[in-house]
């Protein structure tokens, strides 16, 4: 009778318990609902109820959250119960799993463990769904306090009753479990990388997009089985109040549509729209609901997933089936895996139903056995796909094989015909730079010289007004045929890539400065109104191929814009700095705008400025290429243009110790000198001497080194 009554006031009595195996503390246990009573305050609470575990609250008739306005299932419960073990007993564990709650566990009066945050309503609960192996004190007595609280699970309780065994036992228990999926992970992880492979290495053909969803569906099983047996506490340890119960939900509701993905790929003919949609749609609602709503929500339309799940998984194998009676190359294969993950499917969607309904119970889970079966299935099928593959591949090659001996002998020919004419090209274009680069060289010397007589000859005139304009247009036509010299050097130097860029900080303002001095005149010219925008920034370019681009581009922008206007600035652009050449002028045809760059290409009239041979832009792009600067254009038909050229930015370098003597112009001479000329054209030579002696000095011109050092002598 006294045996008895201990048992039904929560005692169990194990000194007769060899300690070979662990032993569930299914109860009875002291129970106290509703109240959080820890070891101190159980028995001033205690009213004589009793239950054994596993408890579910949510079947509970007397609910705990009746009149409370909660669902079924919400609530805390406090547990007692009191243990007394045998002598020389081994260390002891506990071990508790399956809470889907908060929980406290103590033990003679001492708190054991704690997950989550136990509370006695919705306010300040924390739910941690993680189990926990704790060692317990040596002892002869234990008296075990277990508390537990939820708030946010549909079928909260203690759904399995606290272990209790010999601390190897459960340790090595634990191990071996934590290598099984440590194995599990091993293989999944490894199919995963062969997968992601094979669609990386098919990816351009555009095919096998089958390894990509099976890849996916992968990533997705690893995390369900990391959330589901808690590897994110044993990475990161069990101390902290994290909800990871929606995202593995999410993660579950997810792999449908993805595993479905999957299938419609490896066997699109039977896999139709339409019945992708039909069975991609019912997962929609799953998948908002852990994405969106509460976890309560979410665990709730459980049993409906589990329903669909069985349903989806039926019209599969249905599909896969039929796709085997249509012969598809490893249909068979996937057909056969596929039932055997369907049957171990439905063995986990048993165990799970234990929540549902208690009667049932199955205490394996075979699912990441038959994912793995799955997908060696779904390797199998691949090499029946690649040896079929293989088999056409080796007709198309004995068919090629034939029509390319016949194709060998005209491809011979043909290469070496195009590599003659090839040569001969290169060869032609190579002597016709070489001749335009020696012929403009040798241009200039003379016209070099003709433009120093012409110099000479305005000098003498100064006082006929007739031959001083007759000169002054004359130095105009030799400023033209100049401009049209150098133009074809720079366009000849720039094929042959020999123009060389050296680069260094370049200011702006005295670059502005001396465009606007050198281009006013051609602006009043064509009553065109020159702007320049101040800017103290600089860039790093070469100053003198800067100064051509701008200058090249603003004689245009003049020449386009008659009566008109013409802008030159910089603007900052982050790190780098625009350079700007607008105008308001007549602007640039959408079909022009593709040609406006390339090669003796001129569109429009060429207004007052020089003209030249359409290189200017295509000058302005070499270069700009060389400076490595963008270029862009914007233009619209009578709305102008702007050319805008991006740059990078530069800091000029701070001058230190300069001699203020440096800063201070030299003294102009008064006095007549004695000047030697040197220089290796006889023309320019004469033309030097001339000018030399028009003012006022006395010249002598020489065209060596050796005539130089006599001379001196």
């Amino acid at each position: 009778m006294e045996a008895d009554a201990r048992r039904r006031t929560g005692y169990i009595d194990l000194t007769g318990w060899q300690s070979d195996d662990a032993v569930e503390l299914n109860g009875p246990w002291q129970v106290i609902r509703n109240k959080i009573a820890r070891p101190d305050t159980f028995d001033a609470q205690y009213q004589g109820e009793t239950s054994t575990l596993p408890d579910f609250w949510y079947l509970s008739k007397g609910s705990l959250a009746e009149g409370k306005g909660w669902p079924a299932g919400f609530g805390v419960t406090s547990y007692r119960i009191k243990v007394s073990l045998p002598d020389n007993v081994p260390r002891l564990s506990l071990q508790v799993e399956e809470v889907y709650s908060a929980y406290e566990v103590w033990v003679n009066g001492v708190l054991l463990t704690s997950k989550g945050r136990v509370t006695e309503s919705p306010e300040g609960a924390a739910s941690l769904y993680a189990g926990s192996l704790e060692p317990l004190p040596n002892a002869a007595d234990l008296e075990i306090v277990f508390i537990a609280s939820n708030y946010e699970h549909a079928r909260g309780g203690a759904l399995a009753a606290p272990v209790l065994g010999p601390s190897e036992l459960l340790t090595r228990s634990r191990q071996l479990d934590t290598l099984y999926y440590v194995a599990l992970f091993g293989i999944l992880g490894g199919l995963l990388l062969f997968h992601v492979a094979y669609f990386v290495s098919s990816f351009s053909t555009g095919s096998h997009w089958a390894h990509l969803w099976f890849a996916l569906t992968i990533i997705l099983f690893i995390l369900r089985l990391a959330l589901l047996h808690e590897i994110p506490f044993e990475i990161v340890g069990r101390n902290f109040d994290v909800n990871l119960k929606a995202i593995e939900f999410l993660v579950v509701y997810l792999m449908a549509p993805a595993w479905l993905a999957f299938f419609a790929s490896v066997f699109p003919k039977e896999f139709t729209p339409k019945a992708r949609i039909l069975l991609c749609v019912p997962a929609i609602p799953f998948v908002f609901s852990a994405a969106f709503l509460s976890v309560y929500t979410t665990t709730k339309i459980l049993p409906y997933f589990l329903v669909f799940t069985f349903i989806w998984a039926t019209c599969q194998l249905v599909l896969a089936t039929k796709a085997w009676k249509n012969g598809r190359p490893g249909a068979r294969a996937i057909a056969i895996s596929t039932f055997v993950y369907f049957i171990t499917a439905i063995c986990d969607s048993l165990f799970h139903l234990i929540l549902i309904f208690p009667v049932l119970w199955w205490d394996l889970e075979l699912m990441p056995l038959g994912f793995i079966v799955v997908s060696i299935g779904y390797s199998l099928a691949l090499g029946e796909k690649s040896t079929s593959n293989y088999k056409q591949s080796l007709e198309l090659t004995h068919k090629l094989s034939n029509l390319n001996e016949t194709l060998e002998e005209r491809v011979l020919r043909r290469t070496q015909e195009a590599n003659e004419a090839r040569l001969d090209a290169e060869k032609s274009a190579e002597e016709k730079t070489n001749f335009l680069a020696a012929a403009s060289h040798d241009l200039r010397q003379p016209v070099n010289a003709l433009s120093i007589f012409n110099q000479t000859l305005r000098e003498n005139a100064k006082e006929n007004l007739h031959l001083s304009k007759i000169a002054e247009q004359q130095q105009n036509i030799i400023g033209s045929m100049m401009k049209m010299l150098e133009t074809m050097l720079d366009a000849t130097r720039l094929e042959a890539n020999i123009q060389s860029a050296l680069m260094r900080p370049v200011a702006l303002q005295p670059l502005f400065d001396v465009l606007y001095e050198t281009l006013l005149p051609i602006a009043q010219q064509n009553n065109v109104k020159l702007s320049v925008v101040p800017s103290s920034r600089a860039v790093l370019a070469d100053e003198k191929h800067l100064h051509r681009v701008l200058s090249n581009l603003a004689i245009n922008a003049i020449n386009a814009s008659k009566d008109g206007k013409v802008l030159i600035g910089a603007r900052p652009n982050g790190q780098n700095v625009n350079l700007i050449v607008a105008d308001d002028g007549r602007g640039i045809s959408h079909s022009d705008q593709k040609r406006i760059f390339e090669r003796f290409v001129r569109i429009g009239d060429a207004g007052q400025g020089p003209s030249g041979f359409g290189l200017g832009l295509s000058i302005v792009t070499d270069l700009c290429a060389l400076m490595e600067m963008q270029i862009e254009l914007k233009s619209e038909p009578n709305k102008g243009t702007t050319f805008r050229i991006c740059a990078y930015n530069a800091e000029l370098p701070t001058p230190d110790n300069v001699d203020i003597e440096d800063l201070i112009e030299p003294p102009r001479l008064e006095r007549r000198l004695a000047i030697l000329v040197v220089d290796d054209n006889e023309e320019v030579l004469d033309a030097m001497v001339q000018l030399i002696r028009g003012w006022g000095h006395a010249a002598r011109g020489v065209q060596s080194i050796e005539t130089v050092i006599e001379t001196l002598e």
